[in-house]
């Protein structure tokens, strides 16, 4: 592949997307994104076999109650968890996979990963039918390096792939002057169900894809096709929500679902719902602002130069698209005045305009001369291993989890505190006062007590029943984050210290005393799987 040849190719325009062939993908292409998907991950993600354990806490609540599901437990009415149903089935299967690990989680979101570079690699094609494959790998490293990808195994990691796909099939239908068939409608239904299912917060991308579409159909004097549309979206909704909904009310949990993850995590998650201003708002919007470009920077600049040469374009049709898919999920995600860094992490789905922009700008300013330069006419098989072993340092670099692979699984607080906790029979645990630091998924512990760890939640039932559970000695090993523990029934037996996430964490691991067992207690060792399932 020449430097001259890549220019061309990825500068080409092509305002009408052509009847051929040259936007299929071939299975040597399916093949290498896979692979691509897989060394990001496996570089990025602490779910990753190089990595001695995913230590973060949203991760580990995920395990937690996906894992918990295989023992008859169900989210929201026995373990209180704030993220969707759907997230926790996925785990579940996980757990099938290794209940003490994360290696089913890691193909996960290999596949989804696979997912989301096909249809973002499907999008450029939509702008260059020759588009290089070697983008792919390019697009991995920058998105799966960024700080919002936090540790890996998060929701709007596995969204991705969601978002990429109704893009993809947003900008085809604008760029071909044809509506989306049936099909694609009912599978956008379905990817955007499994978001609602995952973390509804991000449904604000779907209002903004939705209207893209309408004004496709208005301004070709169609409206009437308006219910059509709705009609078959709403069918591909109702596919992935019938049988959770099915799973719920057969577990007499629907009240639960509602409450929890619906009611709970808009009036008690959220910092400005109960107290909403003008004001208020526009701070919420000035801090996710400043998230995006201090997590996501590398494809903030990326998306925000693309909108910038869409911008400039006499049809600015595709400008207003993107625009308005960008603001309404803006608007849902930062909202509620939350802003953690992996929040920034879906507008990554935008990525792919920017790399096409760029590789736009190269050609421009590139001198003739330098672009038709011999020097450049390397052999094929050279040019795809310079892309993919920089695309791999760069991701190596800039990832903010490669700290973590100087440690051995032995250097783990998590492992550490299994050897003790693994000689107690049917031992039960208590991760009090943090969010789940991992110990329940290193030792395979089922929890006991519905309000398995603290949440980022403004609920004091959480920290009243943990206490009320140490306090009469309903748990046999008690776990806490840099703090210590003041009461009579337990006693420090180990400690252990770790970096995470810019700090020096100190964990703590108390017994209960023998001598001094409640009857309440030896109920619950007797079996961990007969656990009090709280109503």
């Amino acid at each position: 592949m020449t430097h001259k040849s890549a220019c061309t190719a990825l500068s080409a325009t092509a305002p009408k997307l052509s009847a051929n062939s040259k936007s299929a993908v071939s299975f040597k292409q399916l093949l290498f994104i896979f692979i691509a998907a897989a060394a990001a991950i496996t570089i990025c993600s602490k779910s990753s076999p190089i990595y001695p354990f995913n230590d973060w806490g949203d991760a580990n609540c995920f395990m937690t109650v996906g894992k918990s599901m295989l023992h008859g437990l169900v989210p929201y009415r026995d373990l209180y968890e704030q993220k969707g149903p759907l997230l926790y089935m996925l785990h579940a299967l996980a757990a099938i996979v290794c209940d003490t690990t994360f290696t089913g989680v890691f193909f996960f979101e290999v596949i989804a990963a696979s997912f989301f570079l096909f249809f973002s690699y499907k999008l450029i094609k939509l702008y260059v039918p020759s588009a290089d494959i070697l983008l792919v790998p390019i697009i991995a490293a920058v998105v799966y390096s960024a700080r919002s990808f936090c540790h890996g195994d998060s929701a709007e990691e596995l969204c991705l792939p969601m978002f990429a796909f109704a893009i993809y099939t947003a900008i085809k239908s604008i760029r071909q002057e044809k509506l989306p068939s049936r099909a694609e409608f009912v599978a956008v239904g379905i990817t955007s169900a499994f978001v609602l299912w995952i973390k509804y917060s991000m449904l604000g991308f779907y209002i903004g894809w939705f209207l893209v579409i309408a004004w496709q159909v208005i301004k070709h004097r169609n409206a009437k096709k308006l219910f059509g549309i709705a009609f078959w979206i709403c069918v591909g909704i109702l596919i992935p929500t019938v049988p959770i909904l099915i799973y719920f009310s057969a577990n007499n949990a629907l009240a639960d679902l509602w409450r929890v993850y619906f009611c709970d995590n808009l009036f008690l998650y959220s910092n400005s719902v109960n107290h909403f201003s003008l004001l208020i708002f526009s701070k919420n919007m000035l801090s996710g602002i400043k998230n995006v470009f201090t997590e996501n920077l590398t494809p903030a600049i990326l998306i925000l130069t693309g909108l910038l040469l869409l911008m400039r374009k006499k049809d600015k049709t595709e400008f207003f698209s993107y625009l308005i898919m960008g603001v309404f999920t803006f608007l849902f995600v930062y909202g509620g005045g939350r802003h953690y860094n992996y929040y920034a992490l879906i507008f990554s789905a935008f990525v792919p305009i920017g790399i096409v922009s760029v590789c736009k700008i190269i050609k421009r300013i590139a001198p003739e001369n330098i672009r038709a330069a011999k020097v450049f006419r390397i052999p094929r098989i050279f040019s795809a291993g310079i892309v993919c072993v920089l695309s791999i340092v760069f991701a190596f670099v800039m990832c903010c989890n490669t700290y973590l692979l100087r440690y051995d699984k032995s250097d783990m607080p998590q492992y550490k505190f299994v050897e003790i906790i693994s000689k107690t029979d049917n031992a039960t645990l208590l991760n009090y006062g943090f969010l789940d630091g991992g110990f329940y998924t290193a030792t395979g512990i089922v929890p006991n007590c519905k309000f398995f760890c603290n949440l980022n939640i403004m609920l004091d039932e959480i920290m009243e029943t943990q206490n009320e559970f140490i306090k009469n000695g309903k748990v046999d090993f008690v776990v806490t984050s840099n703090s210590k523990l003041e009461a009579e029934l337990y006693e420090c037996v180990a400690t252990a210290s770790i970096f995470y996430e810019g700090c020096e964490y100190e964990y703590r691991l108390y017994q209960l005393i023998s001598e001094k067992n409640t009857s309440d207690n030896q109920l619950f060792r007797m079996n961990k799987i007969h656990i009090i399932k709280w109503r």
